[in-house]
């Protein structure tokens, strides 16, 4: 099933590029760095699917902390680096990789608007994969973006979210399986902000 966790790292720390056997998402909670060429901040989103070496992820002066999540369990041992294990890549039949690194952009409500949903530009393929910036008005109630069919994350990154009588503020996590209907966005008094991640179909599905 679905796993979601948090996982932080000191200040200046580098981890080498490695990889995972299966699709993941993370999001930076905590902190900053690097990751290759990329700045990490808060927010933002990598994307990479499975045997995709990633990295090396250089931590910043608060170091980092990200939310890292999965549809499955990696059937991995966890991390597994590069150049180490090269030859185990390159024996993976119909290897696709690929990875993405994205900060999401949030629009202003105007008008009447009581809500508004802003696609991710580059976390995209023909698989599936999508993400989504959603803006919600105080009180409002609206449905958030359809899950894909291997499931979707939702997480709270501004304001709060009112399930079952209970307020949740950033950075709640939600998981939407890809065979339940879109998921309903209540927002608290401070309106909501929140960032919806549909997984792609597995490779070769």
């Amino acid at each position: 099933g679905p796993i979601a966790f948090l996982a932080e790292s000191t200040p200046k720390r580098v981890l080498r590029s490695h990889f995972h056997e299966c699709d993941q998402f993370q999001i930076i909670a905590l902190g900053g760095g690097t990751l290759a060429k990329h700045k990490l901040a808060f927010g933002g989103i990598h994307f990479s699917r499975a045997f995709t070496p990633y990295g090396p992820i250089t931590n910043g002066d608060q170091g980092v902390g990200f939310i890292t999540l999965r549809n499955k369990r990696d059937p991995g041992a966890g991390a597994q680096f590069v150049p180490e294990l090269s030859e185990k890549l390159k024996a993976v039949k119909n290897r696709d990789p690929w990875q993405v690194t994205e900060m999401p952009t949030f629009k202003a409500l105007s008008g009447g608007e009581i809500s508004n949903v802003v696609p991710f530009e580059e976390m995209k393929d023909d698989r599936g994969l999508a993400g989504y910036a959603v803006t919600v008005k105080a009180g409002a109630k609206v449905a958030a973006p359809a899950p894909s069919a291997d499931g979707q994350y939702i997480i709270v990154t501004k304001g709060s979210l009112i399930h079952e009588g209970q307020e949740k503020e950033g950075l709640s996590v939600i998981w939407v399986g890809g065979d339940e209907k879109p998921f309903e966005l209540q927002a608290g008094a401070r309106g909501l902000e929140i960032v919806a991640l549909n997984f792609p179909r597995e490779q070769g599905g």
